[in-house]
């Protein structure tokens, strides 16, 4: 077309802007229409000395999560997370039940099931394939654990587009290849954290599901074959073949490019018929009803369903403003970065872990105590029966486990190490003896060997807080007043 048309400005603007459909195009792949748009015109606007400064902050990442044990740990830790909800649920129903809620007995008998199957590995592994293919939360459509990206590039910071490089020519294959080895880490934490939410997020619809039908008067007289078949039929329809929860907008997104496709595999002509896209958007539509779900009770458990999965997975949604400011600095200045690699996981870690410690138990009592108990007590009640359950497990297991093991590390401050003493030069001193914080000593007190349990999360956000408390008074002794 430039050939044709005069002036080197046509010429100019035309490569623009099919450089920038382009992009529109590629940023397309797996998002939503207005996401793709958006995060075209994040790419096209990139400076140069911005992509530069992604690809630093991401090198840097990069290498955090790339070893070995740290990406065991980051699969392994939503398992720990998921046990002890599991077990708080078990403690709470049983709690709730002995003083007389009704609805906690079928939450009980629900907990002591086995909700998880061969099959739902299999599920799993397909979400962690597509998950680490496209490294992006297939399951639930949030964040993926260590998966931000605080430049603010849409896409690979290696990807040759990015850079403006043909992938089809030589030089482009070979940035491609570099490209999946830059971003094989994050491919890797991705497919982990697809493959946890997936299998968790079957077992807790299962769980769910199985209390509402225990629960329910509508179910009371039916027979056991008839709710075992709703169930099958409501878990298929909440988790689909990709292990991925249902969404009403990913089905209708589907369907959208389906009907695009079909237009384009049976070369109907647009100008004869403008609207062929739209009709066969709704005829697609219309053979689909099956797919949705119109029983809102259903509709609520996926929800929570959700919830739960991005709880124990460290990826919930972060509510805090202080976050979220601290967030918008990393993206504005990406040298931020090399002090504050991760901020959404931790945070999620260590708001788990203090949860489940005696100020967590204190944070909920607090309220009460300052006249905001019936403001307490109506947001319970506004709780499924198994989360109200999980509620009362929490308290119950850390107020009494908290306090069990305070005394457990008070009475072995030779085997547990805190974070030692305040005072830098104490600190130096007692480190230069070969004492190590935030450690187990699995030696004798005349010969120590200190392991680090620093990685042991949620535990060792408990571990810890017990030990400092533990030995506070012992590591400053000399603490003036008021200092505290």
């Amino acid at each position: 077309i430039p050939a044709k048309l005069p002036g080197p400005r046509f010429t100019y603007t035309f490569e623009i802007s099919t450089d920038y459909v382009d992009r529109i195009l590629f940023a397309a792949d797996q998002e939503t229409p207005l996401t793709a748009f958006q995060n075209g015109d994040k790419l096209a606007k990139m400076s140069k000395l911005r992509k530069f400064a992604n690809l630093g902050s991401r090198w840097f990442q990069r290498n955090l999560i790339s070893g070995a044990s740290t990406l065991t740990l980051n699969v392994g830790i939503p398992q720990t997370m998921r046990a002890l909800k599991r077990f708080e649920q078990t403690i709470g129903a049983g709690i709730r039940t002995a003083m007389g809620d009704k609805e906690a007995q079928a939450v009980l008998d629900s907990s002591l099931t086995i909700h998880s199957k061969m099959e739902d590995v299999a599920l799993g592994f397909k979400a962690g394939v597509k998950s680490a293919r496209t490294k992006s939360d297939v399951v639930t459509g949030g964040d993926v654990a260590y998966g931000e990206n605080m430049a603010g590039a849409p896409m690979n910071a290696t990807d040759p587009r990015i850079w403006g490089v043909d992938e089809k020519t030589p030089g482009g294959k070979i940035f491609k290849w570099i490209d999946t080895w830059f971003n094989w880490p994050f491919a890797a934490n991705a497919g982990g954290d697809g493959l946890n939410k997936s299998i968790s997020a079957v077992a807790r619809m299962r769980n769910e599901l199985d209390v509402h039908v225990r629960n329910s008067k509508e179910w009371a007289n039916q027979s056991p074959e008839a709710q075992k078949l709703w169930k099958e039929e409501m878990l298929q329809k909440a988790i689909d073949k990709d292990g991925a929860l249902y969404s009403e907008s990913r089905i209708y997104t589907q369907l959208a490019k389906n009907a695009r496709d079909n237009i384009s595999k049976n070369k109907t002509d647009l100008r004869l018929n403008p609207a062929a896209v739209d009709q066969e958007y709704e005829r697609l539509i219309g053979e689909s009803k099956d797919k949705f779900i119109q029983d809102q009770n259903v509709l609520d458990m996926i929800g929570r369903t959700k919830e739960y999965a991005q709880e124990v997975t460290a990826t919930a949604p972060i509510e805090s403003d202080v976050i979220r400011m601290i967030n918008k600095k990393r993206a504005d200045y990406p040298p931020l970065t090399l002090l504050l690699p991760f901020v959404n996981t931790p945070t999620n870690i260590l708001k788990f872990g203090l949860q489940r410690t005696p100020f967590g138990a204190m944070a909920e009592l607090v309220p009460r105590l300052s006249g905001r108990a019936a403001e307490r007590r109506a947001a319970v009640a506004q709780m499924s029966p198994i989360q109200r359950a999980e509620f009362t497990g929490r308290m119950a297991t850390s107020a009494a486990g908290g306090t069990a093991l305070l005394y457990f590390a008070y009475l072995n401050k030779d085997k547990i190490t805190g974070s030692g003493p305040r005072n830098p030069e104490e600190r130096k001193a007692l480190e230069a003896t070969g004492w190590k914080p935030n450690s187990f000593n699995l030696g004798t007190l005349d010969n120590p060997t200190y392991v680090s349990y620093q990685r042991l999360d949620p535990w060792a956000t408990m571990i810890g807080i017990a030990a400092d408390i533990a030995s506070f008074s012992s590591m400053n002794p000399d603490l003036e007043g008021g200092s505290m």
